[in-house]
């Protein structure tokens, strides 16, 4: 028997909120508050991802790995497919064809879900590349899609094995040593080697992960 998917009014109030912010923000970037719209998102993901992985827990699945990346699979690929393909087929007639190396770049990168990892080698700020590169949005998508592969298995194995106290130290740990590694590298380094990383970008999404926990 499948189960309902349930509407949660207080999340899609937040989703509505961060694109307001994202779209507002691309009108006019001294709109402050648009800055935020990326930072609610992974908040909010890590925090249905981890309600969606209890879920499973407690209704004891023995499919909760494979479900989970299935689904996940299906619910992603498909648009983010799509959507490359045709922006790039779109650049390559009537974009900047100096720039389109980059751009078939960071297709193929996004693809994998690691265009991040190349935006962070290239070092540029966000705002430099915007203007001429279509697909650099996706890499909030592949710092998602990094954190699915890996928080998923290990809460599976450390809730099988009842390890939950152990389970939130490493939470805490990580969330804590991600943000400050957010402050230190946002003050000692250039922009991209901070806006692109997992690892300063998983605070947020350990945090959605700890509220989903309380919530529980």
């Amino acid at each position: 028997m499948r189960d309902k998917k349930i509407f949660h009014p207080h999340i899609e109030g937040m989703r509505g909120l961060a694109v307001l912010f994202v779209v507002l923000y691309h009108l006019n970037n001294n709109f402050f508050f648009g800055y935020l719209g990326v930072d609610i998102f992974f908040v909010i993901s890590g925090y249905v991802i981890t309600k969606s992985l209890i879920t499973s827990f407690d209704q004891n699945s023995s499919n909760v790995l494979s479900d989970f990346y299935s689904k996940r699979i299906l619910r992603i690929y498909p648009v983010l497919l799509f959507i490359i393909v045709i922006t790039l087929i779109c650049y390559a007639l009537l974009g900047n064809i100096s720039n389109y190396e980059v751009v078939f770049k960071t297709f193929v990168y996004s693809a994998f879900g690691l265009s991040n990892i190349y935006f962070l080698r290239r070092s540029n700020s966000y705002f430099e590349d915007e203007i001429d590169n279509p697909l650099i949005h996706t890499w909030s998508l592949s710092i998602e899609e990094q954190f699915y592969l890996v928080f998923p298995f290990l809460s599976f194995l450390l809730f099988r094995k009842n390890l939950i106290l152990f389970f939130n130290f490493i939470l805490i740990f990580f969330m804590i040593y991600s943000f400050v590694s957010m402050i230190k590298l946002s003050i000692t380094s250039i922009e991209g080697n901070y806006f692109y990383s997992t690892m300063t970008r998983s605070w947020e999404l350990l945090l959605g992960v700890s509220a989903a926990i309380i919530h529980h």
